[in-house]
């Protein structure tokens, strides 16, 4: 299993390194990917793929990712585009992480109201 820490802003100019990291990162194609997005700022489009992508690639090899601790307004942009109903995000790293070691496929945040911490 790969955990992976995102800070900053995932955008356009930042997602190839995000895709470009969690490939290197990986020791196998089906390998559990776990990413901290607690320190992560912004996630737009670009990172948004990256992330599904590497959802869609796991899922083929018998792994899977999971995203974790995403301030509220990136599991806002996660719910308004649906992504939350086929990522699996955590509250928590450590969630994440025993999710991704006991095969639980899903332990969403559910919706998520703009105001509300998570």
């Amino acid at each position: 299993m790969s955990v992976i820490s995102v800070a900053g802003e995932v955008d356009v100019a930042t997602a190839g390194q995000l895709d470009r990291h969690i490939r290197d990162s990986r020791r196998q194609p089906g390998e559990h990917v776990v990413i901290d997005l607690s320190e992560a700022q912004f996630l737009g489009s670009a990172g948004l793929r990256v992330l599904l992508n590497t959802h869609a690639y796991a899922r083929q090899h018998g792994g899977s990712l999971h995203l974790a601790a995403p301030d509220p307004k990136l599991a806002r942009i996660m719910e308004l585009t649906w992504a939350h109903t086929v990522l699996h995000v955590h509250t928590t790293v450590e969630e994440a992480v025993l999710a991704a070691l006991s095969g639980t496929t899903h332990e969403s945040l559910g919706p998520v109201d703009a105001g509300d911490p998570c």
